[in-house]
């Protein structure tokens, strides 16, 4: 579905993927085109024919809960697209 090299939303280029990955729902490793290519983390969450809407609500809360934090450890949230 993804692929290295890949430039997401025109900005974010794939460059690895991150865990264990399933087919609609990945984590990549990816550089920011405006930001130096800074290191950042992009979750993917693509619409195929089965979607899970409850996938969705657990991405969404993610995003959510991601915004809230501050810890060294954990990526910084950036934006939801």
């Amino acid at each position: 579905m993804f692929q290295a090299g890949q430039i997401i939303d025109t900005r974010y280029q794939l460059e690895k993927p991150l865990g264990k990955n399933l087919p609609g729902k990945q984590t990549w490793l990816a550089a920011d085109k405006l930001n130096n290519n800074s290191k950042v983390v992009i979750k993917l969450l693509a619409f195929i024919s089965n979607v899970n809407w409850n996938e969705l609500k657990m991405f969404e809360r993610e995003s959510e809960i991601l915004q809230t934090l501050n810890h060294k450890y954990i990526p910084n949230y950036r934006s939801y697209l």
